[in-house]
């Protein structure tokens, strides 16, 4: 049944940013096609940071789970993502280690990792923890959020809606993500956000097995969440904070049936 709520330190390279390929479903063609559409992980680097390896790996793998980069049971090899990323193999093996000790991955760097199938029960739990945490950081973003920062997000879900529209499943995954986490941001607190993170890199695989598995567009991608999408937007504008709250509960209630789909 649906929820109840129903090792050096060296300032990380950069690279110009490019359009992926991708395959007909929408999938990129490679993880390194996968990596250029990389940024920098929302709650916990700040821009032009220095950084080690270590850790510049670990915020892009984690940027990459949630952004689907990769699917549910899929294994990721320590050679692809260090070609990916143009980092050393060392880094990225503490990397992949640091995530399955998270309970991100499974398995271990030397014996190989992949991604976890999530049993229903998992994705149940999973998405009453969301519920909780990302409905109050929505609420919290409700009473502190910018004018800026609405036009922001108002802009991120037009590109939403356009990727999907257009059939680009990456592009749609990163820009939802990318909408989603610039309402928490607005909450003002990290540890809250971070929290919410460790939800994303669970479910990230998930939306893109789910996006591929019939042609997209707006409608297929948001099904009839595109209204609780839209509330939620006009309760920020309102700076309604139970408004926001229920908006976000409302959409990934919406959005959860007896496959556990977004």
């Amino acid at each position: 049944m649906p929820p109840s709520i129903k090792s050096t330190a060296k300032r990380a390279p950069r690279t110009p940013a490019r359009r992926p390929r991708v395959r007909r479903d929408g999938r990129p063609k490679s993880v390194t096609a996968a990596a250029a559409t990389t940024n920098v992980t929302p709650a916990t680097a700040a821009a032009g940071a220095i950084v080690t390896l270590g850790e510049s790996a670990y915020q892009q793998l984690k940027q990459m789970l949630m952004q689907g980069a990769f699917t549910p049971g899929e294994a990721i090899t320590v050679r692809a993502v260090s070609e990916a990323l143009g980092i050393g193999a060392t880094p990225v093996r503490e990397a992949l280690q640091r995530l399955a000790a998270e309970g991100v991955l499974e398995g271990s760097a030397n014996m190989g990792v992949r991604t976890a199938r999530l049993e229903r029960a998992e994705l149940e739990t999973l998405y009453e923890t969301r519920m909780l945490l990302e409905g109050e950081a929505a609420a919290l973003a409700a009473r502190r959020i910018t004018a800026a920062e609405l036009l922001d997000i108002e802009e991120t879900f037009r590109r939403v809606v356009a990727a999907a529209d257009a059939g680009d499943a990456s592009a749609c995954l990163a820009a939802n993500m990318a909408f989603h986490f610039r309402i928490y941001a607005a909450s003002r607190l990290p540890l809250l956000v971070r929290c919410i993170e460790q939800m994303w890199l669970r479910i990230g695989p998930v939306l893109m097995e789910r996006a591929r598995s019939r042609p997209l567009t707006a409608r297929s991608f948001f099904g009839s969440s595109r209204a609780a999408h839209e509330r939620l937007l006009k309760a920020l504008k309102r700076h309604d904070t139970k408004g926001a709250r229920d908006g976000v509960r409302q959409l990934l209630y919406v959005g959860y049936d007896a496959e556990g789909r977004l």
